[in-house]
């Protein structure tokens, strides 16, 4: 009798476990997403859009995608926390922010001088996100890359005309990340770190002075009204904030579900890049209909910038060295080098 019952047993917990992922992709399935742009002008975000409208379509509305835009379920630098502790399931983020949790993979969001066109960045975006240390990285904040925005050469938004190197001297500067407070520090200016929904009040108010950032990214956030003087330093393209999802929200979906997600994570990481090169032709002129005055900068100018700043490449490599992952970032420093001298 206890045989019978063991054998009954056994066979209906083999059943629920066979069968588990098939119920669980009948189920619908709406996803958080904590987003740290705001939902308007829809061509900035257009591919973040993408994204979720392609999940809910090719998985047949099984998965749907909530955006919750302009970092109303947190800040930009409190998304990865939130996405570790499973408050969101998905989130975008900054890397460079926490260069601790990401040693290696925040170099790219947030080490200038390097690279100077988007179609380096999305190179680096494709191929060191496959590198194993960077893999491990995103597994250890128990999380899922998705895809990564690009970001053309970074300017500055100025209230006044920094055309110049001597008139970055006593300006406060908003910047993020372990680089470019040095960068600015190099040339006179206080690098201020503030969070990317705050940029705009901080400029208005005179908290800051100016802004390093793309010009999507700044006109996305409409940066140009309190900041007019777009000022075209060409410190460096960037592979720029990425979205992730939660590894324990990822794991619960169903085997063909995550088939689905993936062929749609390659697609707009495919639509990223385009829609990045398009980007860049269009907004300097939306920006001037929006009263920006563009300031193109001499070869001369953005060399001083360039040689006043540290070495922030060999920096980064002799930091990780010390802390035991000599050979991850060599791997790595010379995959973003190639690519750069390819692209």
């Amino acid at each position: 009798m206890k045989t019978k019952r063991f054998m009954t047993t056994t066979i209906v917990l083999l059943l629920v476990l066979f069968y588990a992922p098939v119920i669980y992709a009948e189920k619908t399935v709406t996803l958080k997403w904590a987003h740290i742009a705001p939902q308007t002008p829809s061509m900035v975000v257009a591919p973040d859009q993408f994204f979720a409208d392609q999940v809910e379509k090719r998985t047949n509305g099984k998965v749907k995608i909530d955006i919750f835009w302009s970092g109303t379920l947190g800040k930009a630098n409190e998304t990865l926390n939130l996405l570790k502790a499973g408050a969101i399931e998905v989130g975008s983020f900054y890397t460079g922010m926490h260069d601790s949790a990401f040693p290696i993979w925040s170099a790219p969001n947030s080490l200038y001088f390097v690279m100077t066109t988007i179609e380096e960045a999305n190179q680096v975006a494709l191929q060191m996100a496959e590198l194993p240390a960077v893999k491990n990285e995103f597994e250890k904040q128990k999380v899922k890359l998705l895809f990564h925005r690009l970001m053309g050469s970074y300017m500055i938004f100025s209230k006044k005309p920094i055309t110049k190197i001597e008139h970055f001297k006593g300006l406060k500067i908003r910047t993020f990340g372990s680089y470019l407070p040095r960068a600015m520090k190099a040339v006179g200016a206080v690098g201020v770190k503030v969070a990317t929904s705050d940029i705009y009040e901080s400029l208005h108010r005179g908290v800051i002075d100016a802004a390093l950032w793309s010009d999507i990214a700044g006109f996305a956030f409409k940066i140009h009204e309190v900041a007019p003087n777009v000022c075209k330093w060409d410190v460096g393209s960037i592979v720029a904030y990425g979205s992730c999802i939660n590894l324990k929200t990822w794991n619960t979906l169903a085997n063909e579900i995550q088939t689905t997600i993936e062929g749609v994570m390659k697609d707009t990481q495919s639509f990223v890049f385009k829609h990045a090169i398009q980007m860049e032709k269009v907004l300097e002129q939306k920006m001037k209909e929006g009263g920006a005055i563009i300031h193109e900068i001499s070869t001369q100018e953005k060399e001083k910038l360039k040689n006043a700043s540290p070495d922030f490449l060999a920096e980064w490599v002799k930091k990780l060295e010390k802390t035991g992952k000599g050979p991850e970032v060599k791997e790595a420093r010379k995959l973003w080098l190639e690519i750069v001298e390819k692209y």
